[in-house]
């Protein structure tokens, strides 16, 4: 089975902007908010797809992954081509998803790998609520 890791808040983009999670804000990876569909790039849109990890999901959102794709931000075509399709390019160092339907995150509201990053937000005390296996 295939592994990719977990794309997070600020975690980088192959044209140089940084992923701004806008589509959920309670499943964190390392400290950072985890990444769902359609979330935009810190140039202005560039969405992601969200294709590669199809069973895994955030509020009934599919999560990213890094080399997820995307769609053009606003300086496409204006500076270069990497605007066009300014696809995930870094992702957790310890979170990682199969891209076979595996469900890697079995609740909502924790913390996922270690919390280095001493960003604020629930913490393990507070693992209540299942996410869904929306194969």
């Amino acid at each position: 089975m295939s592994t990719l890791p977990a794309h997070r808040y600020g975690d980088s983009r192959t044209c140089g902007a940084t992923t701004v999670v806008s589509g959920q804000n309670n499943v964190y990876v390392n400290g950072n908010l985890w990444s769902v569909r359609s979330d935009p790039n810190s140039h202005g849109s560039g969405a992601l797809w969200a294709e590669l990890a199809k069973g895994v999901y955030i509020n009934n959102k599919r999560v990213n992954l890094d080399t997820d794709g995307a769609d053009p931000d606003n300086l496409c075509p204006v500076l270069d081509s990497q605007h066009c399709s300014p696809y995930a390019n870094e992702g957790s160092p310890d979170v990682y998803v199969g891209v076979d339907k595996t469900i890697i995150a079995p609740y909502a509201n924790t913390i996922l790998g270690s919390n280095d990053y001493g960003m604020p937000g629930p913490g393990p005390e507070t693992i209540n609520t299942p996410i869904e296996e929306a194969i």
